[in-house]
């Protein structure tokens, strides 16, 4: 089964886009910081599972997305993770260049954004033989 890991300090967000990715047949795992995200990463390692797909918040409490991206890329496990970073302010040039260095994708948090999101997963899940 395809899994995605939805890492975002918004409770609301993180839930409706649950909801909708579930709707696809996708098994979500949450996580509202990025401590519980590597957390997350460590207890799937050890069942010997991974996800398909990390939906990743930018600005979050105790360990910020850039951080888990950079932990998530370091490891050889998790590096070919697929990553969309996922933000409320406003994305800068350089950000936007960290993204790329990184080779992930990005969504502003918008009203399309849940939408967005569920669209790239579907490609994702298509392209894995998952869908």
């Amino acid at each position: 089964m395809f899994r995605v890991l939805v890492v975002d300090d918004d409770r609301d967000l993180r839930e409706l886009m649950a909801l909708r990715l579930e709707q696809l047949g996708v098994e979500v795992a949450q996580a509202a910081n990025g401590q519980e995200a590597l957390e997350a990463l460590c207890e799937a390692s050890v069942k010997e599972q991974s996800f398909g797909v990390m939906l990743l918040d930018v600005a979050m409490p105790r360990i910020d997305g850039w951080r888990v991206l950079e932990a998530l890329k370091a490891n050889p496990l998790w590096e070919d993770t697929p990553v969309i970073m996922v933000t409320g302010i406003a994305t800068s040039t350089a950000e936007i260049a960290r993204m790329s260095k990184y080779d992930v994708l990005y969504a502003d948090k918008g009203s399309d954004c849940v939408q967005f999101v569920s669209s790239i997963v579907s490609r994702l899940m298509e392209e894995q033989g998952s869908g």
